[in-house]
């Protein structure tokens, strides 16, 4: 699907983030527009966190990426900005 040196990371490097709702499944999207843009603008920003735990997690050299340990922690951040809890220790 990819040409000319472009993979899945710098797919999603470029597309992050203006152009995150293109790369992401519509159906993502789809129910937030009926629940208003706050919702909306939210779920956005939980879907460009999390290409960049993505493109951190698939780093080309295994030492340059992110502590699993880190990302489980913003995994949860961001579970709990979406679900409209916000406590992180819940982990």
């Amino acid at each position: 699907m990819f040409k000319d040196g472009l993979n899945l990371q710098s797919f999603v490097v470029n597309a992050v983030p203006e152009h995150v709702e293109e790369i992401c499944d519509p159906l993502l999207l789809q129910k937030e527009e009926k629940n208003g843009g706050d919702q909306r603008q939210k779920v956005e920003e939980c879907l460009i966190s999390l290409a960049r735990i993505g493109v951190a997690c698939s780093a080309a050299m295994p030492r340059e990426r992110k502590d699993m340990t880190i990302v489980v922690s913003e995994l949860c951040l961001i579970r709990n900005v979406l679900m409209g809890t916000r406590m992180p220790r819940d982990c």
